[in-house]
């Protein structure tokens, strides 16, 4: 019996460190689709972290942004960069975003890092100028879902207006705008 447990506690423990700090939470994914009528080439350039569901790779890091680059080969180039809060050292990362289908524009696997498998992310909200929210979502046996989601915008803060009404479209196509933490920005 006791050894049950500390294999239940185990594996807990490595589900955690699994889920990359996502959301976690039960029930299925919801099925949410790109934004209607998304167009990739507007979506390019800078974009800063504005607030996101808590990621594992950002921990004690600051200053979120991403250059975002379309190829020759439809793929986009993710140029990421921010800051360690201890050291100030900045990190970059380059990334691939590819189209998970051509004829579903806005759906891409995202690849980042090697430690961390590509994941596949939608495209769900953007004004191309202002904001961009980005969400992904790995079913886990059908009974248990990790849910990770990005809002980016064009400058350093979002204004509490646009914010209340992205986190509005949000709760609307059933993600949850209480799991965003906002992202520092200060001192970039």
């Amino acid at each position: 019996m006791a050894l049950t447990s500390v294999s239940s506690i185990v594996l807990f423990a490595v589900f955690l460190a699994v889920t990359n700090g996502q959301r976690v939470s039960m029930g299925a994914c919801p099925d949410i689709p790109p934004q209607k009528g998304y167009n990739v080439s507007k979506n390019m350039g800078t974009w800063y972290e504005v607030q996101s569901y808590l990621a594992v790779f950002e921990y004690f890091s600051k200053c979120p942004e991403a250059t975002l680059e379309l190829q020759a080969n439809g793929h986009v180039l993710v140029k990421g960069q921010s800051t360690n809060i201890f050291t100030g050292m900045t990190t970059e990362v380059n990334g691939d975003a590819a189209p998970t289908d051509a004829n579903v524009p806005g759906k891409f696997n995202v690849g980042l890092y090697a430690w961390l498998p590509a994941s596949e992310f939608t495209v769900v909200l953007t004004d191309y100028k202002t904001y961009t929210v980005t969400y992904s979502c790995t079913d886990i046996y059908g009974w248990t879902k990790m849910e990770l989601a990005f809002i980016h915008s064009r400058q350093r803060t979002l204004d509490d207006d646009t914010l209340m009404s992205v986190m509005d479209q949000l709760a609307a196509m059933g993600i949850e705008p209480s799991a965003f933490v906002a992202i520092d920005q200060t001192d970039c």
